[in-house]
């Protein structure tokens, strides 16, 4: 295959996986971020979807742009029941695996989970989250969301090195959405971890993100998140993401929202479909086009 040079890259939570597809270059979020943190004109888009269907149709466009994407789960309720029963790692993972085994000259891509917002304080959620961030590592995902915005600054440090020592173990990719008014020392936790792993901050709590893009910018050379991610994708092109390195999309609600996909219907090929032209549609504005050949160059110089 065009990209077995890759192959190399998958972490060990992947390789250990048994329903692993022969040839599915699943690989480490962390080397998504760092390539797209490093080449001109990449960035990382993985779009929250939730059937086969969808992840065909993300994955289909991106073979047919040459780019590397990532695929989301995007669990809205941090309630254990629903954590266990609607978003199960292990038959997400599965899915992943027969969905893109459709897909000839699949490009590489990472598998990320992008947990509910929680409060630290509410112990029942907190510990449902930690225990579903556990199973999406040990199932197989290679980059992991936290949203913090509904904690307590003074927090902040705490439940980072509670929910994310399970995801540094593996060396993979890291997402933190941060509240509001947190301040360097609430960010001691993350200074001491992006050393080995590369954390990239998504928006607070307003609706621009424009708190969390000021922040990246001012603590850079503290932090190192080098990148803004962003949730969803409406605001591209606005004044302040131009001026702003924002480098990586994650989940949002475009291929699961019920208004959207009515006109679909449940047909699975009209919604494979749909989802490849929005896919393209995303990519062309997005500039994206052979990004998966330069992140071979890139890793196999």
């Amino acid at each position: 295959m065009a990209y077995d040079a890759l192959l190399p890259f998958r972490p060990p939570n992947v390789v250990q996986q048994f329903d692993i597809r022969e040839g599915v270059l699943l690989l480490n979020g962390r080397n998504f971020f760092q390539a797209a943190l490093s080449l001109p004109g990449c960035l990382v888009w993985a779009p929250a979807v939730n059937d086969g269907a969808a992840m065909v149709g993300v994955i289909r466009a991106a073979a047919h742009r040459r780019v590397f994407v990532g695929l989301t789960m995007q669990p809205t309720s941090a309630d254990r029941q629903k954590l266990k029963q609607k978003y199960s790692p292990r038959d997400y993972f599965r899915l992943v695996m027969e969905s893109v085994g459709q897909v000839p000259n699949a490009p590489p891509f990472f598998l990320h989970v992008q947990e509910p917002p929680i409060q630290a304080s509410l112990r029942i959620d907190f510990e449902a989250v930690r225990d579903h961030i556990a199973g999406c590592i040990e199932a197989g995902f290679t980059s992991v969301g936290l949203d913090l915005s509904r904690c307590s600054a003074s927090q902040v440090s705490s439940a980072v090195v509670e929910l994310l020592q399970p995801v540094l173990d593996f060396d993979l990719g890291v997402v933190v959405r941060l509240p509001k008014n947190i301040q360097p020392e609430h960010l001691e936790a993350m200074n001491r971890y992006r050393k080995e792993s590369t954390i990239v901050m998504a928006p607070g709590p307003d609706e621009l993100g424009a708190v969390a893009i000021e922040r990246a910018v001012q603590w850079r050379h503290m932090i190192g998140f080098g990148a803004v991610g962003w949730r969803d994708t409406k605001h591209i092109g606005s004044e302040s993401l131009r001026q702003t390195p924002v480098k990586v999309l994650i989940g949002g609600d475009r291929f699961h929202d019920p208004a959207r996909m009515e006109m679909v219907g449940s047909d699975p090929e009209k919604k494979e479909a749909f989802v490849y032209i929005e896919s393209l549609v995303w990519l062309d504005r997005l500039k994206q086009k052979m990004t998966a050949q330069r992140l071979l160059e890139y890793f196999s110089p």
